[in-house]
């Protein structure tokens, strides 16, 4: 066997190892052209946007389906259940929707936005 030979079979190799490492963490669904990212990738990106979102306080992968963020605005801690939809990709920033899974649960110690947040939940119906 040649050097030419045994470099071919190294590249073939490390091919396999990279492509092994690339799975980890996303999967091509070639005829359904779908990206599926797997949980590896969703934890990074998490990370990635609690860093870039100011009052983005967490944001996890849910163990059932979706995302669960915490975010915090004058005090006030609000949970959101959700699942990305729609997602498009633009030169500096990523756009999309969002599809609710449960109602938004908010939290505070003040008992005027206490008052107000109960008002507003009567007033939607619960």
């Amino acid at each position: 066997m040649n050097i030419f030979d045994k470099a071919k079979t190294k590249l073939q190799e490390s091919g396999k190892l990279l492509q092994k490492l690339i799975e980890e963490y996303a999967v091509f669904d070639l005829p359904a052209k779908k990206l599926i990212l797997k949980k590896k990738t969703v934890i990074l990106l998490c990370q990635q946007a609690e860093l870039k979102v100011d009052k983005l306080t967490s944001l996890i992968p849910d163990s059932q389906e979706g995302l669960i963020a915490l975010v915090e605005h004058n005090k006030i801690q609000i949970k959101i259940h959700f699942t990305p939809e729609k997602i498009t990709l633009k030169d500096d920033c990523i756009e999309g929707q969002l599809h609710l899974l449960t109602p938004p649960q908010f939290e505070t110690d003040s008992l005027v936005y206490r008052s107000l947040i109960a008002g507003w939940k009567i007033f939607l119906g619960g």
